[in-house]
């Protein structure tokens, strides 16, 4: 069973009571596979009648759901008075930890854990180094919390957290990099994605469709419309979803680019694609009646117009990172539709849906829709792929890579 480490002490004479008789039962119920025998029930019903009272009280000192986590259980901010005693005494009072300084970092640790310091101390100490002086003196502390506890416990920008296990199951290096990465984080201040102008682009793209002419139905006309604009609006917010703190790194990183930036890329298509269906299942619900929408064809043209934000995006991305990528891909999308708003001819791509070339210009959606999706593959790549290793000449003159650095 697993037990936290901070957890209180169980009971070891009605723990191994229970241990022995679990043994028994499972053993009796093998043996009652090859036939009920009155020696073998009674057998398993004693053992089962001793390992579920025992279980009970042996477990019944750790904490339980209604202690662990007020928030849901209760619905109440998680503080340190809806704690019992003993745990805002050893964990969370202002003397329960012992704080010892080595070089520019403060460590304070349970005065059990106090010797783990070291451990600390050897994932922290490279990244210490790596920083020039001036940085050294904003470090945060490195401060120990309760596995179970830290919600309650007080937290602030000047501290970085690690907790009560440490190299468990050959996890040591794992560990280290956590908090290395904890301490980097803080230091530079990533964030995870930029989704907030996706957030706000929602919003505006659904009261957008639920405002407009509010109080009477939609002509299929004017929500086509309003429809076609939201796919635009979704698609330029879906590029700030690309920008990735960490693009100017070529080092090495936890997590290859490609697969943060093909995280990023779904994330923002997924949350555009529901945008876009929930506007137009607002749409279809505020038609005039015997009016209908190609909701099919008109999914492929935002389907397109969010995935060529998101290539504008990626490729600019490549260039420069940060926001500057999502304002790049903002910039292709609409100059884009521009022109294709421009262009006329018999394959004008924003046709009505009553119009001759409606099929047509649907099929070209949808193949311009593949290529746009394959062409985001080789744009999310590693950029340590433009760094070009040197040649060196030989006496003939042939080329050959300079080893590695």
């Amino acid at each position: 069973m697993f037990h936290g480490p901070d957890w209180p002490a169980r009971p070891s004479g009605l723990h191994v009571l229970y241990l022995v008789a679990a043994v028994a039962l499972f053993a009796a119920v093998a043996l009652l596979r090859h036939g009920i025998r009155p020696a073998r029930l009674a057998a398993a019903v004693t053992a089962a009648a001793v390992a579920v009272p025992a279980g009970a009280a042996a477990t019944a000192a750790a904490p339980g759901g209604e202690e662990m986590n007020p928030p849901l259980a209760r619905g109440m901010k998680f503080t340190a008075r809806l704690v019992p005693a003993r745990v805002r005494d050893r964990y969370l009072g202002p003397d329960s930890r012992r704080c010892e300084k080595r070089g520019a970092v403060t460590y304070c640790a349970f005065p059990r854990y106090v010797s783990w310091i070291p451990l600390w101390a050897s994932a922290v100490e490279p990244v210490v180094e790596a920083l020039p002086p001036a940085a050294r003196g904003r470090l945060p502390v490195v401060r120990q919390y309760s596995d179970s506890w830290w919600m309650a416990d007080d937290h602030d920008d000047r501290s970085i957290g690690t907790f009560m296990v440490w190299g468990r199951a050959g996890a040591a290096d794992a560990h280290r990099g956590a908090l290395a990465s904890a301490l980097v984080g803080r230091l530079v201040r990533l964030r995870a994605t930029g989704d907030d102008p996706l957030a706000v682009a929602a919003a505006l793209a659904l009261l957008m469709i639920s405002a407009v002419a509010a109080g009477a139905a939609l002509g299929w006309g004017t929500a086509l419309t309003l429809l076609r604009m939201t796919a635009v609006l979704l698609g330029a917010a879906a590029a700030f979803t690309v920008s990735d703190a960490m693009d100017a790194d070529t080092g090495a990183t936890p997590v290859p680019r490609r697969a943060r930036q093909g995280l990023r890329r779904a994330l923002g298509a997924l949350g555009a694609g529901l945008t876009w269906a929930a506007a137009c299942a607002i749409a279809v619900a505020r038609l005039r009646a015997g009016d209908e929408l190609r909701a099919p064809g008109m999914a492929v043209e935002a389907a397109v117009c969010v995935a060529v934000g998101l290539l504008s995006a990626s490729v600019a991305a490549r260039l420069h990172p940060g926001r500057v990528a999502g304002l790049a891909g903002t910039g292709g999308l609409l100059a884009a539709v521009s022109v294709s708003l421009v262009a006329r001819g018999p394959y004008w791509p924003w046709p009505y849906p009553q119009e001759d070339g409606w099929e047509e210009v649907r099929h070209g959606w949808l193949a311009a829709l593949v290529v746009v999706v394959a062409l985001l593959g080789p744009a999310c790549g590693d950029l340590r792929s433009r760094i070009r290793r040197p040649v060196r000449r030989g006496r003939c003159g042939r080329g050959r890579p300079a080893p590695r650095w």
